[in-house]
C-alpha cells in the first residue's frame, strides 16, 4: 500500500517560504536564474509583488551555497529610509555586505570607512568590493576561490530616495566590464529583485547594467509545476487534482492567491463535495475572498494592487482607463508604454504573446467595471458629466463643462497623465465654453439695448423704432440678420436652454434647492415665451420633475454671521434654536421665520438644548457659562462653575435636571434654578457631551480620552460610574441614546460611529463610510435609524444593523451638529456656512420603503391583494402593503435574493438566489402576513436573475447567470432546460397563451422557445448584451432592452400555428443599462428601469410620457399593480418607491415645486424681493 507523506505544515500565505517547505513550487524561473548565476551572468527578476521573488531568491542562494558559492542578500528597504543622506545610503550598503559575508574579525569597518573620506561614495563602495570582498572571501577549503553572488532584494526601494543612485547601477556594469582586465572580477556576479522596470531605476542607457544583464521572467504556477501543493490537499478533499485544477482556474497560478486558496481549503474543508468540486471552490472563493474583500484581505494582497493603481494621483486616471479598456475588450495590444508597465507591475494584468489581459478571474471580479467607475468618479471632479457625455455618443453638449466647473477641472488635470477620453472631454468643453461665453456676451449686449429702449419708450415714435433698433442690435450681436422679433425669441429660447442646463448642473453638484429654483424660473420663462418645441418642453419638464422629486434641502435659516455649531429642534416641533461662533443664540419658527436673537454670551456658543416642554432654551459657551432663556429671549439664569469652555448641555427627560459637559474634564449636574447638584470628575480629557437616557436613570458622556462612560443613578440620587465603552481610536465628539434606551451611538474623530448595547456594553456595529471626523449623531424619533454628521460635509443615515441607507450632501462646508424633527421627517444641520439647513429625509410626494440593508434587486406585486414583495442582497424578502407599511420580513438561508414572483392566486411565490437556489414559498396567513418555505431546489449553478409565472399560472421560468433558463412546476419539479445562450440570461417572459418563452441574454440575442425547450427563433438585432424583456398582456408586442440603454419594440403575429416577429421601433431610452422593462397589465404603458437612476414611462408606440426621478442609485426593477395605476420600483440605493401614477399625471409641476420651497422664499433673509416673488403667480 502506498503511504502518503504526512503533512504537518500549513501553506504559507505571504512572506518568503522556508527552505524545507514541502509545498515550494519550482518554476522555470528557478532553473533560469540558477543557471544564469552559475554562468556568471548579471540577472534580474522584476515583477509584481507577492509573485514569489523573495522565495525564489532564498532557494537559489541555498542551491548556490551547496555548490560552494558565497552568497548574501541585501534587503534594500533596510537602507532606504526617510531623510537618509547619500553617505548614509552608501555606507549602509557597505555595512550590509560586511555583515552578510561575516567579516567582523577581518576588517575594522569604522576605520576603513574613515580612512577614505577623500573618495567619492561610489568609489568607496567600489574599493570595498575590490580590496575587501574579492580578497578576504576565499572559500571553504581556502584552496579555490569561491564565486561570489550578491543579491539585492526590494531594489525598487531606491525610488523613494531624494537623490540619484545611478552611480550604483553604473558600478554593477563596471564590475562586469572589469572582467576583461582583472580576472578576479570573474568571481563576482549580481542579482536584483523588485517591483520596477530597468528604466524606472536608471534611465542612462550608457551606464545601465540592464542591457548587458539577463531578465528572468517569473510566471504563475502551471498545473504541472503546482503538483507539490497536492500534499496538503490530499488530506482534505477526495479529489485533490480536480480541486487544484479549479483553484488554478481562478488564480491563473498567481502564487500568493494559490497558496491562500489551498490554505482556505484546509481551513474550511467541505462536508462532502465529491462531484461538486467546481461549485464548492466557487462558493469558497466568493465567501472567503471576493465578498467584503477589503475586510478579508489578510495578509494584504488585493489592497496592495489597489494602492499601486490609485496612490499615484497623476497616473491613476490613465491606469484605470487602460485597465477599463482591457476589461471591455478582453485584451489590448502590448506596446511597452509606461502605463502598461505600471499595470504589469501592479500585478493586475499579464502579457500573453502580444496581448495584455487580466491576470485572473479573482482580480476580474473584484476590480470589475463597477469598481473602476467608482474609482474614476472619485478621481475626476467631473466623472458624472463625462460618463453621461460618453453614453450620449459624445452628442449631449449639456454634459460638457463650463465656467468655474471647467476651470476647476483644468486645474485638477494639470500635471496628470489622463486618458484619451479625458483629453477629448476637456477639449470639447473648452471649445463649447468659449462659444457660449461669446454668445452670452452678445445676448447681454442685445438685452442691454432692449432695456435702454424700453426705458426711453415714451413716444409712439420710439415705440415704432423699437423693433428696428432691437433687430439691428441682435443682427450685430448674434450675426443673424433676420427679423428682430424672431431674433429676440431665438435669443430668449437660447437663454432658456442655457438656464435649463444650469439647473441640471446645480442638481448634479448637490445644490438641489438652487436647482429647483432655477428649474421653476426656466418653466415660467418657457411659458411666457409661448414657443412651440416639443423636445425642449419635455426637457424643461424633466429637469423640473427631477428637481421636485429629488429635493432634499428645502429651507435655510440664514442670519448668523459666523459658523453655526449647535442646533436643536424643540420637542413640540414648532421651534428651532441655533448657537454660533458669533456669540448669539437665535430662535426660529419651524418654517424658518426668525423670532428672536439672544445676546449675552461673551464667546462662541457651542451647544443648544430645549427643555422637554419646549419652553426653555439652555446654551453652552466658550465663555465657561451655561445660560437658560425663555422663548421670548429673556435671560432666566447663568450657571457658572466650569473652569474651561462648556461644550455640551442637555435636559433630563423630566426637565428638572441639566447636565453640562466641559473641556475642564468634568460633567456638572444642575437644578433648573441654577443650584449645582454634583460635579463628576468624568474623564482624563475634555468632555464633549453628556446626555440622559430616555428613562433618566443613566448618563452617557463622550470625551477626548477616546472613551464613552455610562453613569447610573444610585439610591441616593447620584450618578456612579457603571461602565466604560472603549473602541474608538481618537477623541469622541458626540453620544446619543436610542429612543427606547437600548442602544448607544458614539461618533469620533477616527471617522467612525459605533453602536453599543446599553445593558451589556457590547459593541454591536461600527459604521464606516465618512472620510473625516464625525461630530454629530442623533436617532430618529421612531427608533428606526440613526444619522451621523461629519466634517466631510455629509450626513449619513444608517439602520441599526450598521447598513448605510442614505447620504445627504446638502452642506458645502464642515457640519457640526444635526437634529431630527419630532416626526422624523426633517433633519437640520448646522455648519460652517453660517446657516442651518433643513432637509426632508424622504420626498413628501413619494412613498419610500426603507428597511433593507443592501440593494434591492427585484420587486413584485401580488395582483390579488396589492402586497408588494422586495428581494434584496441582504438575503431577505420583505413584504409591504400599498401604503408602504412593512408587513413581514422573510430571512432566507440562501444567498442574496435576486428575483421574486407571485403566483396568480397570490398565495404562493418563488424567489431566486445568487447561489443558484430557488425557494418555493407559501402564504400561511394574510392577517397578519405569515410566509412559509415549502421547498428549496438547487435550480442553477449560480445566480437566478429573474423568475416569472406563466399567464395560465402553471409554469415558472427562471433566468440565470449560468447561461440557462429553466421551466418548473409549483412542486419544484424541473420541466425543461432552455440551453442555447452563450452568455448570462438576464430576463425571461411568457407569451399570452403560455406556450412560448422568450429569453434575453448578454450574448446580444433574444431567443423564443416552446415549452419543450425547442428554439423557435433567435433575434439578433441588439449591438450589446440584452438584459431585459417583457411581452405585452395581449401577446402582440415584445419589448427588449440592452446594456447600452437601447429599447427595441417588436410585433408578434401568430397565424395557423406559425409565428412571425417584426422589429417595429428602436430608440435610445436611457444613458445607461436598462435593468428591466415591463408592460402594464392594461397594455397601455411600458416602463423601463435603468442604471442611470431613472424610470421612464412610454406609450406602447415608444413615445416618452415622462421620466421619474426619486432614486439615488441604479434602479434594478419595477412592477405594476393590477389596475396599472400604481407602480413600485427597487433600487441599488436600498429603497423601493411606490409611485401613484394617476396622481402624478395630474400634478401641476410649477405648483408642486413652489409648494416645496414656499417657506424658503417667504422667510430666508438673504433673498431679494424679486427672488421672493418667484412663485407669486403660482397656485400654491
Amino acid at each position: 500500500m502506498e503511504l502518503k507523506p504526512e503533512f504537518v505544515n500549513n501553506y504559507q500565505v505571504g512572506g518568503s517560504l522556508p527552505m524545507d517547505a514541502q509545498f515550494y513550487v519550482v518554476r522555470s524561473a528557478d532553473r533560469q536564474i540558477y543557471e544564469g548565476l552559475r554562468q556568471g551572468e548579471f540577472c534580474y527578476v522584476f515583477n509584481a509583488r507577492q509573485m514569489g521573488k523573495s522565495s525564489l531568491m532564498v532557494r537559489m542562494m541555498h542551491q548556490l551555497r551547496q555548490d560552494g558559492y558565497c552568497c548574501t542578500a541585501i534587503d534594500m528597504t533596510r537602507i532606504c529610509g526617510e531623510k537618509i543622506t547619500p553617505e548614509q545610503w552608501y555606507k549602509g550598503l557597505v555595512v550590509e555586505l560586511w555583515q552578510g559575508f561575516e567579516m567582523f574579525n577581518r576588517v575594522n569597518l569604522k576605520s576603513w570607512w574613515s580612512d577614505r573620506q577623500d573618495l567619492s561614495l561610489v568609489q568607496r563602495l567600489s574599493q570595498f568590493i575590490e580590496e575587501i570582498l574579492l580578497v578576504e572571501i576565499q572559500g571553504e577549503d581556502n584552496a579555490n576561490l569561491a564565486p561570489i553572488v550578491i543579491c539585492f532584494d526590494e531594489i525598487d526601494s531606491i525610488l523613494s530616495l531624494d537623490f540619484s543612485v545611478n552611480d550604483f547601477f553604473a558600478l554593477i556594469r563596471a564590475c562586469y566590464n572589469q572582467r576583461s582586465v582583472n580576472p578576479k572580477y570573474q568571481r563576482l556576479t549580481f542579482a536584483l529583485f523588485g517591483v520596477a522596470t530597468p528604466s524606472n531605476l536608471i534611465d542612462d542607457a550608457r551606464r545601465t547594467p540592464f542591457n548587458i544583464g539577463r531578465a528572468i521572467e517569473l510566471n504563475g504556477f502551471d498545473r504541472h509545476e503546482a503538483q507539490p501543493l497536492l500534499v496538503g490537499l490530499e488530506q482534505t478533499v477526495a479529489n485533490p487534482q480536480l480541486v487544484l485544477k479549479e483553484i488554478l482556474a481562478w488564480t491563473n497560478g498567481q502564487p500568493f492567491l494559490t497558496q491562500k486558496l489551498c490554505q482556505l481549503v484546509r481551513s474550511f474543508p467541505p462536508d462532502a463535495c465529491l462531484g461538486k468540486e467546481t461549485e464548492w471552490i466557487d462558493q469558497l472563493i466568493r465567501t472567503r475572498i471576493i465578498s467584503n474583500w477589503q475586510t478579508q484581505d489578510e495578509p494584504e494582497h488585493l489592497k496592495t494592487i489597489r494602492d499601486r493603481l490609485l496612490n499615484n494621483q497623476e497616473k491613476a486616471g490613465s491606469l484605470l482607463s487602460m485597465y477599463q479598456q482591457i476589461l471591455h475588450q478582453g485584451f489590448i495590444k502590448a506596446n511597452s508604454s509606461i502605463e502598461q508597465q505600471e499595470l504589469l507591475l501592479a500585478g493586475l494584468i499579464i502579457k500573453q504573446g502580444s496581448k495584455l489581459k487580466v491576470r485572473n478571474r479573482i482580480y476580474q471580479q473584484i476590480f470589475d467595471l463597477l469598481w473602476i467607475e467608482i474609482q474614476l468618479s472619485q478621481l475626476r471632479p467631473y466623472s458624472e458629466s463625462l460618463r453621461a457625455w460618453q453614453k450620449s455618443q459624445y452628442t449631449d453638449k449639456s454634459r460638457l463643462l463650463r465656467g468655474q466647473a471647467l476651470k476647476d477641472a483644468q486645474k485638477w488635470s494639470w500635471g496628470k497623465s489622463l486618458s484619451d477620453l479625458d483629453y477629448r472631454f476637456l477639449s470639447s468643453s473648452e471649445k463649447l465654453d468659449r462659444l457660449e461665453t461669446q454668445q452670452a456676451f452678445e445676448i447681454e449686449r442685445a438685452n442691454e439695448i432692449k432695456a435702454r429702449l424700453l426705458e426711453k419708450q415714451k413716444t409712439v415714435r420710439l415705440q415704432r423704432y423699437f423693433s428696428i433698433a432691437l433687430g439691428c442690435a441682435l443682427f450685430s450681436a448674434l450675426g443673424f440678420g433676420a427679423i428682430a422679433y424672431g431674433q429676440y425669441r431665438q435669443a430668449a429660447f437660447n437663454e432658456i436652454q442655457a438656464l435649463s442646463n444650469y439647473s441640471e448642473a446645480l442638481f448634479a453638484s448637490n445644490r438641489r434647492l438652487e436647482a429647483l429654483i432655477s428649474a421653476i424660473e426656466v418653466k415660467q420663462k418657457w411659458q411666457q415665451l409661448n414657443y412651440q418645441d416639443e423636445a425642449t418642453d419635455r426637457q424643461i419638464d424633466s429637469v423640473l420633475r427631477q428637481a421636485i422629486y429629488r429635493l432634499d434641502e428645502y429651507n435655510r435659516l440664514s442670519g448668523h454671521t459666523a459658523k453655526v455649531f449647535g442646533v436643536d429642534i424643540s420637542p413640540s416641533g414648532r421651534l428651532i434654536a441655533t448657537g454660533s461662533e458669533d456669540t448669539t443664540v437665535k430662535l426660529w419658527k419651524s418654517d424658518g421665520t426668525l423670532l428672536d436673537t439672544f445676546e449675552g454670551h461673551q464667546a462662541t456658543v457651542w451647544d443648544v438644548s430645549f427643555s422637554p416642554d419646549s419652553q426653555i432654551v439652555a446654551t453652552a459657551s466658550r465663555d465657561k457659562t451655561v445660560k437658560l432663556w425663555q422663548r421670548n429671549g429673556k435671560l432666566i439664569d447663568t450657571f457658572e462653575g466650569h473652569q474651561d469652555e462648556v461644550v455640551g448641555v442637555a435636559f433630563s427627560p423630566d426637565g428638572q435636571m441639566i447636565a453640562t459637559a466641559s473641556r475642564d474634564k468634568t460633567v456638572k449636574l444642575w437644578q433648573r434654578n441654577g443650584k449645582l447638584i454634583d460635579t463628576i470628575q468624568a474623564h482624563q480629557s475634555a468632555v464633549w457631551k453628556a446626555v440622559f437616557s430616555p428613562d433618566g436613570r443613566m448618563l452617557a458622556t463622550a470625551s477626548e480620552d477616546k472613551t464613552v462612560k455610562l453613569w447610573k443613578l444610585d439610591a441616593r440620587g447620584r450618578f456612579q460610574l457603571h461602565r466604560t465603552l472603549r473602541g474608538h481610536t481618537r477623541e469622541i465628539r458626540d453620544v446619543a441614546f436610542s429612543p427606547d434606551g437600548k442602544i448607544i451611538a458614539s461618533v469620533s474623530h477616527d471617522n467612525t460611529a459605533k453602536l453599543w448595547q446599553r445593558d451589556s456594553g457590547k459593541l454591536l456595529h461600527t459604521l464606516e463610510s465618512h472620510s473625516s471626523p464625525i461630530v454629530g449623531v442623533v436617532f430618529s424619533p421612531n427608533n428606526q435609524i440613526v444619522a451621523t454628521a461629519s466634517w466631510d460635509k455629509t450626513i449619513k443615515i444608517w439602520n441599526f444593523e450598521g447598513a448605510l441607507l442614505k447620504t445627504l450632501s446638502i452642506d458645502k462646508k464642515r457640519i457640526w451638529d444635526i437634529d431630527f424633527s419630532p416626526d422624523g421627517k426633517t433633519i437640520a444641520s448646522a455648519s460652517e456656512e453660517n446657516v442651518v439647513k433643513l432637509a426632508k429625509l424622504d420626498n413628501p410626494l413619494l412613498k419610500v420603503l426603507r428597511s433593507h440593508s443592501e440593494p434591492i434587486i427585484d420587486v413584485a406585486f401580488n395582483l390579488q391583494r396589492n402586497i408588494i414583495a422586495t428581494a434584496s442582497d441582504d438575503h431577505t424578502l420583505k413584504f409591504w402593503d400599498e401604503n408602504g407599511l412593512l408587513l413581514n420580513t422573510f430571512k432566507s438561508e440562501q444567498d442574496s435574493v435576486l428575483g421574486v414572483a407571485w403566483s396568480l392566486d397570490g398565495r404562493r411565490l418563488i424567489s431566486g438566489h445568487w447561489n443558484g437556489a430557488i425557494n418555493f414559498l407559501q402564504v400561511k396567513d394574510f392577517n397578519p402576513l405569515k410566509i412559509r418555505l415549502n421547498k428549496t431546489v438547487k435550480g442553477h449553478q449560480v445566480g437566478v436573475w429573474r423568475a416569472t409565472v406563466s399567464p395560465n399560472g402553471k409554469l415558472i421560468a427562471t433566468a440565470s447567470e449560468d447561461k440557462i433558463a429553466k421551466l418548473w412546476d409549483w412542486q419544484g419539479n424541473l420541466i425543461t432546460s432552455l440551453n442555447g445562450h452563450q452568455d448570462v440570461v438576464r430576463a425571461v417572459a411568457f407569451s399570452r397563451d403560455s406556450q412560448i418563452v422568450a429569453t434575453a441574454s448578454y450574448d446580444k440575442t433574444v431567443k423564443l422557445w416552446n415549452t419543450k425547450g425547442d428554439i423557435l427563433a433567435t433575434l439578433e438585432k441588439h449591438n450589446n448584451g440584452v438584459g431585459a424583456l417583457d411581452i405585452s398582456s395581449d401577446g402582440q408586442a415584445i419589448a427588449t432592452a440592452d446594456i447600452d440603454g437601447v429599447i427595441k419594440l417588436l410585433q408578434i403575429q401568430q397565424k395557423q400555428g406559425r409565428m412571425t416577429v417584426n422589429f417595429d421601433k428602436t430608440f435610445k431610452a436611457h444613458t445607461d443599462e436598462v435593468r428591466k422593462v415591463v408592460f402594464s397589465p392594461d397594455g397601455k404603458l411600458l416602463a423601463s428601469a435603468s442604471e442611470d437612476n431613472t424610470i421612464k414611462l412610454w406609450h406602447r408606440d415608444g413615445k416618452l410620457i415622462e421620466t421619474l426621478y426619486g432614486h439615488d442609485e441604479a434602479v434594478w426593477s419595477i412592477a405594476f399593480s393590477a389596475d396599472s395605476k400604481t407602480m413600485v420600483s427597487a433600487s441599488e440605493d436600498k429603497t423601493a418607491i411606490i409611485w401613484d401614477l394617476e396622481e402624478m399625471s395630474k400634478l401641476d409641476l410649477l405648483a408642486a415645486g413652489c409648494d416645496q420651497i414656499q417657506d424658503y422664499l417667504r422667510t430666508n433673509a438673504e433673498l431679494s424681493q424679486d427672488e421672493r416673488s418667484l412663485c407669486d403667480d403660482s397656485d400654491l
